[in-house]
């Protein structure tokens, strides 16, 4: 993985400041590209093929175009393949895609599996084609003002090298507030935006006009049978072809189906691949309940004879890393599960892992999530006889949401209640139902045909809250370390497969992952099937309570700390319901999580509200 930066037109040399911004993201090479007009640069983590001629920007050999490129591409070895005309002088996944864009122009994305976000650069024409994968792994954000285009692995690359990009829009905000994280395809910032998942971009310097285009929407009308051994044999070629690499590898294990599955094909392809999971130090705030994954992955890791390490978190680490970690977030992310993230990634690195997979996806891909259960109580009940509908409605009001539709639905499931948040505003920021529900209804209609509300709902989620939050979380928090996170369960193969699963065969009102759970189930430890659903859990709301980390919140919760937002958020009230938290007179978590990571964020980057705001 790598950072990848790059400007087309005036004020070329502020690329500086953007490649030192990003340089965490690669601490092996650092490469730029400057002509007249153009500067492309690049912070490089060596994975495949290390040697420095490998390093980018990449050159074509008449010099027409340039690549810079953030990824893997893991069929690059079938791909190179095909290009019989091209004489490589690399081993790279980087000089094949540079071939295979030249060769074919854009229509080469579709042909890639990978996770990717790229820039490739026609000297001759004066275009660049940016393109990000089709499950949104790798961030890519871009701004465009008159004579000038600005891309960037990290937004904060782009509002370092453009001081009038730092202030924070009203849809950003809306988003933020309302999602916990900012929807695709707005940033939190004004002017600065995010390509979707799935989504190229071509700017051409000559009109100076940016045009969209959606490469991949995956396959949603072709439900048919899949037999378990198909859905075994696919994630284990997945698994294997993502083990390439040439530096250490590593696993973030947990107790959940979705990593152990990839430990088990793992080991036979590395069988000495370390395995990492975190945990947290019990006290008086923090119990075992949070610690039972961290139990689970130390008693697999020794079932499979693996190397595994643990870290053990205490309210002392949160305190000295908190702000370090909310700080560096490419963008506001609303969960605490960012602070144990970083602290896991940076114990890997200094374990020497360098490549780490995940689990990431497994849940939106063959159905995990409670929500999708929620949903598919709500497909029952609307086929029931309308009157029958009121009458239920009547008994049972929390009944009614069940007669919400598409967007309203996803909201209800997937934003916080208006008023857990607006009582802390000075204003209704989070009132923006124009873009969030514009959004969100946009989704909906591009996927409405071929398939039932349950699969829309899990298309939608995936474009959305798994590439926009999870993914985000994942990548920036790895990156930070440098480390190349992968994540095999969204491999193109898998994703294929997993769209041609019948929801039926995804879940129940009573059972989730049904499909998944049946291929693995004499395969894995019987232990790991009787587990209730956890995700990544962090003890967040615990943190906020914490005798050791109350006065470092109380601080971050002042204008003395910064003052950037104080035109919408009444630091009074913030502080009286920190105290209810804090007394446990009433649970404040998301409201309270939403404003600290903001605020530190706010403060890092010298962010002010967008004065044209209302």
């Amino acid at each position: 993985m790598c950072g990848i930066n790059g400007i087309v037109g005036t004020d070329t040399a502020s690329i500086d400041v953007m490649i030192e911004k990003t340089k965490h993201r690669g601490p092996d090479a650092t490469g730029r590209y400057v002509r007249q007009g153009v500067a492309f640069g690049h912070n490089r983590l060596s994975v495949l093929d290390p040697h420095v001629r490998s390093n980018q920007p990449f050159v074509s050999q008449d010099g027409r175009y340039v690549l810079v490129y953030n990824g893997e591409i893991y069929n690059y070895k079938e791909l190179r393949k095909e290009l019989n005309e091209y004489t490589f002088v690399t081993d790279s996944d980087t000089e094949v895609l540079l071939a295979l864009l030249i060769q074919d122009g854009e229509s080469a994305i579709s042909k890639l599996n990978g996770i990717f976000a790229f820039a490739f650069w026609d000297a001759r024409n004066r275009e660049v084609l940016l393109a990000r994968d089709p499950m949104g792994v790798k961030p890519l954000y871009y701004t465009q003002s008159a004579g000038r285009f600005v891309f960037s692995s990290e937004l904060t690359a782009i509002s370092a090298a453009s001081p009038s990009l730092r202030s924070i829009s009203q849809v950003g905000l809306s988003s933020y507030l309302g999602l916990g994280y900012t929807l695709s395809p707005e940033s939190i910032c004004t002017g600065i935006k995010k390509i979707s998942a799935g989504y190229m971009l071509r700017y051409s310097e000559e009109d100076q006009i940016v045009t969209h285009s959606r490469y991949w929407r995956g396959i949603e009308s072709c439900i048919q049978p899949i037999s378990n051994e198909l859905i075994c044999d696919t994630i284990d070629t997945a698994v294997k072809r993502q083990l390439t690499s040439d530096r250490q590898l590593g696993i973030t294990l947990s107790g959940g189906l979705d990593s152990n599955i990839i430990l088990y094909h793992a080991k036979k392809y590395a069988p000495h691949i370390q395995t990492f999971s975190s945990a947290f130090e019990e006290n008086e705030q923090v119990g075992v309940k949070f610690n039972q994954d961290a139990i689970l992955a130390a008693q697999t890791a020794q079932k499979y004879g693996v190397p595994h390490k643990r870290l053990e978190i205490s309210g002392a680490q949160i305190r000295d890393n908190l702000e370090g970690i909310l700080s560096q977030q490419a963008e506001p992310v609303a969960n605490a599960t960012a602070v144990t993230r970083s602290l896991l990634y940076k114990m890997m690195r200094q374990e020497g892992a360098v490549v780490v997979l995940g689990g990431d996806g497994g849940d939106e891909l063959f159905g995990g999530y409670s929500r999708y259960q929620r949903v598919l109580a709500t497909q029952y009940f609307q086929q029931l006889p309308h009157v029958l509908q009121v009458a239920i409605g009547m008994l049972y009001p929390r009944a009614r949401d069940l007669g919400l539709r598409d967007e309203q639905l996803h909201l209800r499931l997937m934003a916080q209640p208006r008023d857990a948040i607006n009582w802390v505003l000075k204003q209704d920021y989070w009132s923006s139902p124009q873009f969030i529900s514009g959004v969100f209804d946009a989704l909906y209609e591009e996927h409405r045909n071929g398939v039932d509300e349950v699969a829309r709902f899990m298309q939608v989620d995936r474009e959305s809250w798994l590439a926009e939050e999870s993914l985000l979380q994942t990548d920036v928090n790895s990156m930070r370390h440098g480390i190349e996170a992968r994540v095999p369960m969204l491999d193109l193969e898998v994703v294929k497969l997993s769209d041609q699963i019948a929801t039926h065969k995804k879940m129940s009102l009573t059972g989730t992952k049904l499909q998944l759970r049946e291929a693995y189930r004499n395969v894995l430890p019987a232990y790991l099937f009787d587990q209730p659903k956890r995700g990544w859990q962090s003890p967040g709301a615990k943190w906020l309570r914490d005798a050791e980390i109350q006065p470092l919140i109380r601080n971050i919760f002042s204008s003395a700390y910064y003052s950037g937002l104080d035109s919408v958020i009444d630091w009074d009230r913030v502080q009286d319901l920190y105290t209810r938290h804090v007394e446990h007179k009433e649970y404040h978590l998301y409201p309270l999580w939403h404003i600290l990571q903001l605020q530190v964020w706010a403060r890092e980057h010298n962010m002010q509200i967008d004065t044209h705001m209302p």
